[in-house]
């Protein structure tokens, strides 16, 4: 019975494998049995244990925050304790009494520096003078006449009643320092300001004064409009460094922490990272507080919990591979025929085609060792078939990732790659001309060039001189020569000192019925097969397919370049044409200018002519004095400096805006309507502005001469259609024209200028803007006033102009 079992064992492989399963099952229940006896169910406490881990993070972060916020507060409470101080010390109050001036004060200013020193807790102390806004005794002499009524902790102070607090730049050094300012009164009413700095990184040193070895955590610190206070641990994800007092803090986080919250909160931080993060606000003065966050990466805070899960898998990995080895030893001794097989197949796979199957049992695997073996020879010739295909492609795609490279370089790859897919030691690339009477050799291989000691010099040759791979050309398709000495087609012999020949293949290559390129490799171990011509005739194809397209590519680079240069050339007529419309605008507005000039000039030039008048009269009739020659003399030079001043702010307005700048559009139309107002009396219309109430800002960025211009383009219109509409008669009614500014509630500025004019025709309104297109006569308008002005206002400053009518008229509408 043993016997017969073993037999069975032998001569079927079901029988080994049931076996096996059977035994796999035995050892995995035996298994999973013992190690839940051991350890119980396994990742039942997970979740607890997670909990654990992550509640201790949060009180521990919780305590540092804490800690923190304790560590500033005392700080801040020791800075303004020895401000406080000073500002209520007898001697300080003796310096600041009237009968003491304090500015080049040399002994106050020892003053100051003895209690720094004393004290040794600020870097510099400074006292400005409210009046002049200037420090007039400091620590530091480089201090000294520094203009700081623009400084905030220098406003800030006069604004509170007690100390004020803030972070700013030390104009001196150019770091970030932590400034605590006073008011000094004198007889009940502001007269200085002291100024107590301390270094940024002193008060970040106090931040982390109890700071444990090995804390991972970071502190981030910003005021009330969370700029930050502190330098950041980590670069921003641009890869850029915040810069304190420049960089915002925007970060959820610390907009909790800003809202005056404090919590533990698990979010992202100004990196975009995922972290666990402790926020309190730190009060520091009734108006102003700072946003403290104290944060880690959420992957270190869980960092023990994961530890203690990878050390439970490793066990459990442990005791698997323990059972997986003992698994396998038996499983070598059943399956030791199946892994011989497995390794031939393998073998087989990698191309390893000479491997031969060693397995001589009677079983169902002895069988399939016999096929394997019998396949292995079939395989071999379509594995060299296969080989040589994959080889051909391959180096096809290389010709097409040379496309860019030189003709030169690219037939000598080419004929190189032939050579190695024909298993051959020379060859050559020769090119035919339009009529198949010349080829020209273009390429050789390295071989040839190394060995052959005949000319070189010769390459171009007549069909009527060619010798043996001629054959190519007569018989238009491809020669096979495996034997060269016994050859009996068209052969000439080659010139002592040429490289010996053996065998040939040549192949010539087709454009549609003409021979474009003859390729010759020769000198093969064995013999040239049909397999050499077809993997030849594709290879060249496909070399010259990729010539014939770098021929269309350069000249389509060619003719990419022809078009480059006239789209240039027209650009630069363009630019010329608006270059001209530009200077037409200027001496158009130039013209009105002096016309307005003139205008303004005619009241005090006949004052003036009135006033010589009398001076003759007055002389004639003995009335002149040395009284009368004073009044006239000052008449004359008032009026006189009223046409200078007439002629400065036009010239003023006409001066183009070198660069944007802020300026009050209000403040800007205002000028603007003041300087040609009588312009529009003469021809009684009125300019009304209005705009909203509720103290809007009216400031926007850009060119103000250039704004004023287009205002002045845009109420010229409405004047000249109001005219028209009068056809060319005045009016006894005012006509209006309105200009409003008023703010959206996006917080954009809209401005409107709207006329009594009648309006801008239906058809012809969405040509307003065009260029040279105008509805007044020749001598009138020139079409570009308006085509300007919407260039201005929406290209060279970003905002928008558009038209449309309203009762009665036109409305043009500027949103800023």
């Amino acid at each position: 019975m043993r016997k017969s079992l073993l037999d069975t064992l032998s001569s079927s492989i079901r029988a080994k494998m049931s076996l096996f399963i059977s035994l796999l099952i035995f050892v995995v229940m035996g298994s999973l049995f013992i190690f839940t006896d051991l350890t119980g169910v396994p990742f039942t406490d997970i979740e607890s244990d997670y909990e654990e881990y992550f509640d201790g993070a949060v009180a521990n972060l919780n305590q540092i925050a804490d800690t923190r916020k304790d560590n500033i507060n005392k700080k801040i409470l020791s800075l303004t304790s020895n401000i406080e101080t000073f500002v209520d010390s007898s001697l300080t109050k003796s310096y600041v009494s009237d009968d003491v001036a304090l500015a080049g004060n040399k002994e106050f200013i020892q003053y100051l520096e003895d209690y720094r020193r004393t004290y040794n807790i600020f870097d510099n102390i400074q006292m400005a003078d409210i009046e002049s806004g200037k420090i007039i005794a400091a620590t530091r002499t480089i201090d000294i006449g520094r203009d700081v009524s623009y400084e905030y902790y220098v406003t800030g102070a006069i604004k509170t009643p007690c100390y004020h607090i803030c972070f700013a730049f030390d104009r001196a050094d150019g770091d970030t320092d932590l400034y605590i300012s006073h008011v000094i009164n004198v007889d009940s009413k502001p007269r200085y300001v002291i100024i107590m700095n301390v270094s940024a990184a002193d008060i970040f040193a106090a931040i982390n004064s109890n700071s444990q070895r090995g804390d991972n955590t970071e502190t981030v610190l910003a005021d009330n409009d969370g700029r930050l206070l502190v330098e950041l641990k980590h670069p921003l994800p641009d890869g850029s460094k915040a810069v304190p007092l420049q960089y915002r803090v925007d970060a959820p986080i610390m907009a909790h922490a800003l809202k005056a919250n404090e919590g533990t909160i698990v979010g992202n931080d100004y990196r975009g990272a995922k972290v666990l993060a402790a926020y309190r606000y730190i009060p520091i003065d009734a108006d102003a507080g700072w946003a403290l966050v104290v944060k880690r990466d959420y992957s270190d805070v869980l960092a023990p919990y994961y530890h203690k899960l990878r050390y439970v898998i490793v066990l459990i990995l442990c005791y698997i591979v323990a059972a997986l080895i003992v698994t396998n030893i038996i499983i070598r001794w059943l399956t030791g025929p199946i892994l011989i097989l497995k390794k031939a197949a393998c073998e087989i796979g990698k191309g390893r085609l000479d491997t031969v199957v060693e397995v001589k049992t009677k079983d169902e695997l002895g069988q399939l060792a016999r096929t394997f073996n019998n396949m292995v020879k079939d395989l071999r010739e379509l594995e060299e078939t296969r080989r040589i295909n994959e080889k051909r492609l391959e180096y096809m795609v290389q010709i097409n990732q040379l496309s860019d490279k030189p003709l030169s370089e690219i037939m000598d790859f080419v004929l190189e790659k032939s050579i190695e897919l024909a298993n051959s030691s020379i060859g050559f690339i020769a090119f035919g001309n339009e009529d198949e009477t010349e080829f020209t050799k273009s390429a050789f291989s390295k071989n040839v060039m190394n060995e052959c000691v005949v000319r070189k010099d010769v390459l171009r040759f007549s069909v009527e001189h060619f010798g043996l791979w001629g054959e190519a050309l007569r018989q238009r398709g491809p020669v096979i020569v495996n034997s060269y000495e016994t050859t009996t087609l068209n052969k000439k012999g080659y010139p002592q000192g040429h490289v010996p020949l053996k065998n040939m293949l040549f192949v010539p290559t087709f454009d549609g019925d003409r021979i474009v390129l003859v390729t010759a490799v020769g000198n093969k171990d064995g013999q040239y097969t049909q397999t050499d011509v077809n993997q030849l005739t594709i290879l060249m194809d496909g070399l010259w397919q990729n010539i014939e397209r770098k021929r269309l590519t350069d000249e389509l680079r060619r003719l990419n370049d022809e078009l480059m240069e006239k789209v240039i050339e027209e650009t630069q007529k363009r630019q010329r044409g608006e270059q001209l419309l530009t200077q037409q605008s200027k001496m158009a507005a130039m013209g009105e200018m002096i016309s307005l000039i003139a205008h303004q000039w005619k009241q005090p030039l006949n004052v003036i002519a009135v006033t010589a008048q009398d001076l003759n009269d007055a002389y004639s009739y003995g009335e002149l004095n040395a009284e009368y020659l004073t009044n006239t003399q000052e008449t004359i030079v008032k009026h006189v400096e009223f046409m200078v001043n007439t002629v400065d702010d036009f010239r003023k307005f006409l001066r183009p805006s070198k660069e944007k700048v802020q300026f009050d559009v209000k403040k800007a139309i205002e000028e603007l309507v003041g300087l040609f107002s009588a312009y529009f009396v003469k021809d009684n219309c009125v300019i009304n502005i209005t705009s909203d109430e509720g103290g809007f800002s009216y400031n926007a960025t850009g060119y103000p001469n250039e704004f004023k211009q287009v205002i002045l383009n845009i109420i010229n219109n409405a004047r000249d259609a109001i005219l028209s509409r009068r056809e060319g008669k005045l009016s006894a009614d005012r006509d209006n024209i309105d200009i409003h500014i008023s703010h959206a509630d996006g917080g954009n500025m809209i401005i409107t200028i709207s006329d009594t004019g009648g309006g801008i025709p239906e058809d012809i309104i969405g040509r307003v803007f065009d260029a040279h297109f105008t509805t007044k006569a020749s001598n009138i308008g020139t079409g570009i006033g308006l085509y300007m002005s919407k260039t201005i206002i929406e290209t060279n400053m970003g905002w928008s102009l558009t038209v449309r009518n309203i009762e009665g008229g036109a409305e043009f509408k500027i949103e800023i």
